[in-house]
């Protein structure tokens, strides 16, 4: 079997890190062999060392960076894990990614006005990622739907990390209107993709149980798995 690649995308502080633990747990149960990457790798590759600098803010206001010119950062890390996942992809591996491609799409395009070079963007981030970079296609992307009113209480309990200093934010995460516009780019792609499912994590602006929601991401995966 051909391996697949599933991603677990949202705003920051939406249960991603969490949830992708429990998949990856709910999966080795029912036998599947699992591989599994966090993006950014801010520890252990030459860019994510560099993006770690960048959320931090060495460079200037990651919110007004050159969209194109920030997102190559995050495109290189990925390239540096491309091997590895060429190769569990093609060992018929399951890989869970916690981030992938669709970060770099949607908070880049929320420095766009306009939906025209929002489109314009998309479409260049997609030829060097997978087509110049030669990185695998994900099969499935699955959006956790935590509104920015939800998820701002949930980051409070974010642990400090090492990269951004020992802080609990990083400059993207500090700043709430950037972070709603990022939120609505994820709803828009959601919208507009066959291979991307929205995993709603809230009712009514409560959110939802961690085993409520882990049950909905392994129900959609078991479906692409059949």
């Amino acid at each position: 079997m051909t391996g697949k690649i599933i991603v677990l995308e949202g705003v920051d502080a939406s249960g991603k890190g969490t949830q992708t633990k429990i998949l990856i747990e709910n999966l080795i149960k029912k036998g599947y062999d699992i591989k599994t990457k966090d993006f950014p790798q801010y520890y252990t590759s030459f860019y994510g060392k560099l993006i770690g600098k960048f959320l931090k803010g060495e460079f200037g206001d990651p919110t007004e960076i050159d969209p194109y010119s920030s997102s190559i950062l995050y495109a290189g890390d990925r390239f540096e894990g491309k091997e590895d996942l060429n190769k569990w992809k093609e060992e018929g591996k399951i890989i869970i990614l916690n981030r992938y491609v669709p970060s770099n799409l949607a908070f880049n395009r929320a420095k766009f006005k306009d939906d025209e070079k929002k489109e314009k963007f998309t479409k260049w981030i997609e030829n060097l990622e997978y087509d110049t970079n030669e990185i695998p296609k994900p099969d499935l992307v699955m959006f956790l739907d935590v509104p920015l009113s939800v998820s701002q209480e949930w980051i409070k309990t974010k642990k400090k990390r090492d990269y951004i200093d020992g802080e609990q934010k990083d400059q993207y995460e500090s700043n709430k209107v950037f972070l709603q516009k990022v939120y609505n780019e994820y709803v828009n792609i959601c919208n507009t993709r066959n291979n991307w499912i929205n995993i709603k994590c809230v009712n009514e602006n409560i959110g939802l149980s961690v085993d409520e929601i882990s049950k909905s991401i392994f129900n959609e995966v078991n479906n692409i798995l059949k």
